[in-house]
């Protein structure tokens, strides 16, 4: 039954395709007419899946066998392009898909990084800061007095450094000003409210955003830690010993409070390690001065106001017509600790070293409270008017005397405008 069914499709495979097709010779039977429907695709074979699956792994096996440059080739040609340059497009994508997100993270981090550059320049709680910033002022030929209000301590304290002549810069928000205000602009009235107007804009002055315009330092950030004994003494010491470098530059006659008795003070046994106390070298390391410029042997400095003063100026010579004198109070700035109560507190910086000076350290016994002073007696006295007046036409003759050396001999300057005594 199955052979003879065969035969019948080969027929009429035959007769559709217009083939014919010998077959061995059979025993002859009734033809039978089949009408044949079309059938739904038979499902494949299993044989001819394998034939697939053999094939697909064949490619990929050439596929990985494939040089990389190809590898490459193949995946540039894969790569999107953008339409109008004909060239690849290269986008930024955030792990979320999302091209907005990255942007405003970079613009993030950009601004993470300007304030975090800007908080490192504002530090109002920094003393060291502080000082840098005061020490930007101490040039005479930048900076000219003025009044208490608006001077160098009051724009320090809010960030403010001096870059030009009487220019200040802002040192986080870049914000710059030019001072036009004298010390003698309060005697009028129009001063006065100028004084008033830029004392405002110490503050105003700054950007918006600016720290600085928020809060600048206190009035402690100036004051020196002169009440604890434990550093004030050794500090004492240090400003001691770098004078007696220069003990022989010092002038024996210096001019300081009567109130002041060398003799009875108790100085750190650090003074006496070289022999007795010096006692000019004492009087100037009592007011805050020390040699600090070894490249200048006889220049002292305040720590506090900047302030350099040449110790030659002050030195007497044969055929002078008076005697100078050291004032160890009037040569410091107006603002000074040392001699400014409302900068340091209470009272004068040096009348609380000298009460700390004047009580024996505990671990001492009374027999050595007081050290021997040298017997290099120290001229000092309250002068009258006439002899300041001969001290003062002294100085400036030396002064003249010093600027023909350095600049020659000239044109006469205006009256009031002489080279002033700081270095």
């Amino acid at each position: 039954m199955l052979y003879s069914t065969k035969r019948k499709w080969d027929k009429l495979m035959s007769s559709t395709t217009g083939t014919t097709k010998s077959t061995p010779a059979e025993p002859l039977e009734t033809t039978t007419t089949i009408t044949i429907t079309p059938a739904p695709e038979a499902p494949e074979a299993p044989e001819a899946r394998n034939s697939t699956e053999t094939t697909e792994s064949r490619e990929s096996r050439e596929s990985r066998l494939q040089s990389p440059d190809d590898s490459k080739k193949r995946r540039f040609d894969a790569t999107p392009r953008s339409a109008g340059n004909g060239k690849p497009s290269i986008r930024a994508v955030s792990p979320s898909g999302s091209i907005g997100s990255v942007r405003s993270t970079v613009t993030t981090l950009s601004s993470l990084h300007h304030d975090g550059k800007s908080k490192a320049t504002y530090a109002p709680w920094d003393r060291d800061a502080f000082l840098n910033r005061l020490g930007t002022f101490r040039f005479v030929d930048k900076w000219s007095a003025k009044p208490a209000a608006v001077n160098e301590v009051a724009w320090s304290k809010r960030g403010w450094i001096c870059v030009d002549k009487n220019r200040v810069r802002c040192v986080t928000c870049k914000n710059e000003l030019l001072v036009k205000v004298e010390s003698d602009d309060e005697v009028t009235e129009a001063g006065r409210d100028l004084v008033e107007k830029y004392e405002d804009m110490v503050i105003d002055a700054h950007d918006e955003s600016c720290l600085w315009r928020k809060r600048g330092s206190d009035d402690t950030i100036y004051r020196l830690p002169l009440q604890n004994s434990s550093q004030a003494r050794p500090a004492f010491s240090a400003r001691y010993n770098s004078l007696l470098k220069i003990r022989t530059s010092i002038p024996p006659k210096l001019s300081y409070p009567a109130e002041v008795e060398p003799a009875a003070l108790h100085y750190p046994s650090e003074c006496t390690d070289h022999g007795p106390v010096d006692e000019t070298a004492a009087m100037l390391a009592l007011f805050g001065w020390q040699n600090m410029d070894p490249g200048i042997p006889s220049l002292v400095t305040c720590s506090a106001c900047f302030r350099r003063l040449g110790l030659w100026l002050f030195q007497e010579k044969e055929g002078e017509a008076s005697v100078c004198r050291l004032d160890l109070v009037e040569e410091h700035r107006d603002y000074c600790p040392w001699i400014n109560a409302s900068s340091q507190g209470k009272e004068e910086a040096w009348k609380t070293l000298h009460r700390v000076l004047q009580q024996a350290p505990k671990n001492l016994s009374s027999s050595a409270s007081v050290y021997s002073v040298a017997s290099i007696a120290t001229q000092h006295s309250v002068l009258s008017n006439a002899e300041r007046d001969a001290e003062d036409n002294s100085k400036l003759q030396k002064l003249r005397r010093l600027k023909t050396m350095y600049f020659g001999k000239g044109k006469k300057k205006e009256k009031g405008k002489d080279m002033p005594a700081e270095v």
